[in-house]
């Protein structure tokens, strides 16, 4: 394993520059290093490296090893590698519980550190996992409270998956209001995210959440994600008299 791995460190470095390192690391504010490849190349790198070292020889259960052994290593490009490999070779190729059982196990171990990285494999793991079989949404949406602030942002981000579905309303409306409680930032613009996408598709129950939850949404997710709702002015006027501002 440590060769392969080896093989794709050594391509992602061979590519990498230094002002691309430099704009995601300011971008991103210092939380995690880049190597400075950016995402259109590592995907193809990814894609070689299946071929190259031969990796769809070997069993399901070694390739999911190999992404979470990514997972876990330093630099935001390898961790993209890991979950590009997921997206592209391993979701809708077995039972969603070990893809599940891979994520849970990288939470434990606090591989995500940043938001980009752990919206990224939300996005295009956790996400097109919902997708192929929608069972994956009750364990999912049980992380609403993980030790892991990134885990909990992700009970809800993943929901975007079926936010156009209206048997899963019910399901969102629970876990926004499990986690709305929580002033932490990241968890409120997931919840502000799911709203937001909601809107477009079913605006009078993302009205409804807003009004039910004004009081505890904040006001980043207030001016930022009700634009698509008809009272999003008197949403933000309401927000800032409660801050005392006119």
């Amino acid at each position: 394993m440590n060769e392969q791995i080896k093989w794709l460190q050594v391509q992602l470095q061979s590519i990498a520059k230094p002002e691309v390192k430099h704009w995601f690391e300011n971008y991103l504010k210092g939380q995690i290093t880049y190597y400075g490849v950016k995402t259109p190349d590592v995907t193809k790198l990814v894609k070689a490296w299946y071929k190259e070292c031969h990796l769809g020889d070997l069993s399901y259960e070694q390739q999911l090893e190999f992404c979470k052994s990514l997972l876990m290593l330093e630099h935001a490009e390898e961790k993209f590698a890991g979950i590009i490999y997921m997206q592209t070779f391993l979701v809708g190729k077995h039972d969603f519980d070990s893809l599940l059982d891979a994520a849970q196990w990288c939470f434990d171990k606090g591989c995500f550190f940043d938001w980009s990285t752990a919206d990224w494999f939300t996005v295009r793991v956790l996400a097109k996992v919902i997708a192929k079989d929608k069972a994956a949404v009750e364990l999912i949406t049980r992380w609403v409270t993980a030790k892991s602030l990134w885990q909990r942002r992700a009970s809800i981000v993943a929901l975007r998956a079926v936010v156009k579905e209206a048997e899963y309303l019910d399901t969102i409306k629970a876990v926004i209001g499990t986690l709305v409680h929580e002033q932490q930032r990241f968890i409120q613009t997931g919840i502000g995210w799911t709203i937001s996408d909601l809107s477009k598709h079913f605006p009078d129950i993302a009205d409804e959440i807003v009004e039910l939850h004004f009081a505890h949404l904040s006001k980043e997710v207030i001016d930022r994600h009700t634009k698509h709702l008809p009272r999003h002015k008197e949403y933000k006027q309401r927000k800032r008299l409660k801050h005392g501002k006119s």
